[in-house]
């Protein structure tokens, strides 16, 4: 969602600093969930743009996710959209801001490096570059004053770094089940 905020922000040719435009575009943006067993999240009405990955966006997301108006537009949508179901979502403040209270939340890590090496296979040469990328956003996003990166208190910590893709899938899994029991044993 943030990264939908920036790139509607910058393709507008919108100031990163313009906190109520940004909010403006925030609530402008419409997402849902598309039809059918496998949802995705939709961003007015379509699959996700490829260009939300793009190193122009991954430059400016933290700037932009930083502004208090737009996490409040964001964080009222999100939680909207978990609703009434069982959902998936990824961000660096679903298990502390937006759903404190899922019963399974994970923090999945692995190093800059790994991480950079993972989206070079996606995207192409410049993991050392994407490496320190990765390294300066996480560091404004730990620090920024609305809702920092951090682990949930009561999240499993899902270090990914030496797992392929199907062995941290079963480990995520594995660890979304014991919540899940353990939360249902809670209300027995």
């Amino acid at each position: 969602m943030y990264r939908a905020v920036t790139i509607a922000a910058l393709r507008a040719g919108t100031a990163l600093d313009d906190s109520s435009t940004l909010e403006s575009i925030a609530a402008g943006i419409r997402f849902s969930w598309s039809a059918g067993n496998s949802s995705q999240l939709l961003v007015d009405e379509c699959l996700p743009d490829p260009e939300l990955r793009s190193p122009q966006v991954d430059a400016h997301v933290s700037q932009v996710s930083a502004h208090a108006d737009v996490r409040a537009v964001l964080v009222s949508r999100q939680r909207a959209l978990a609703e009434g179901g069982c959902v998936v979502m990824v961000g660096r403040d679903i298990g502390t801001v937006v759903l404190p209270d899922a019963p399974a939340k994970l923090w999945v890590t692995a190093s800059p490096e790994e991480r950079a090496r993972r989206r070079e296979a996606e995207t192409g040469p410049g993991a050392r570059e994407v490496a320190g990328r990765l390294r300066h956003r996480d560091q404004l996003d730990t620090n920024r004053a609305v809702s920092p990166a951090h682990p949930a208190a009561d999240a499993s910590i899902l270090n990914t770094e030496y797992l392929n893709p199907e062995e941290s899938v079963h480990a995520a899994l594995a660890l979304v089940a014991a919540a899940v029991e353990r939360e249902q044993a809670s209300t027995r």
